[in-house]
């Protein structure tokens, strides 16, 4: 979705995705949200979309400055986690006002109202990805005065 010429671009519509898209045209109708929420969400995909936080604890020696780098790095992803999350919530409300949704098996419902959180685990790793790379470096003892052994 851009926000800016309120249009939705879809290079693989399936139901799932088109309504997580139009999720985020609903999120950015409301002028709080596009005033607040939506700024935040530009600025943390701005920073966390540079491949810094991966970075961090990487080029870092120091065991206390990597972690501290990649908590800061995964809370700066935190915001487009939420607004995916937001905007999955809005696309699955719509699903479930589809004609037929209610003739639908318990069963056939939560599965038809999940699909447009499918793409949430690409969302929460990307967030993750920082904190998980000092957890693997530490591991392997890059930092000064950490090792583990392989045995």
């Amino acid at each position: 979705y851009n926000p800016k010429i309120n249009q939705v671009n879809l290079f693989s519509p399936t139901e799932g995705i088109t309504a997580h898209e139009l999720g985020h045209a609903k999120q950015y109708s409301n002028p709080k949200y596009r005033k607040y929420m939506g700024k935040l969400a530009m600025g943390s995909r701005l920073l966390s979309g540079s491949g810094l936080g991966i970075l961090a604890p990487v080029l870092s020696d120091n065991e206390q400055d990597a972690k501290k780098s990649s908590v800061i790095a995964s809370a700066v992803g935190a915001p487009v986690l939420a607004e995916e999350i937001h905007a999955s919530f809005k696309g699955s409300q719509m699903l479930s006002k589809q004609k037929g949704f209610s003739k639908l098996t318990k069963a056939k419902k939560l599965i038809h109202l999940m699909k447009p959180f499918a793409g949430l685990p690409s969302y929460v790793l990307a967030t993750v990805a920082p904190y998980l790379v000092y957890k693997y470096m530490k591991k392997k003892g890059k930092y000064e005065g950490t090792y583990e052994s392989d045995y």
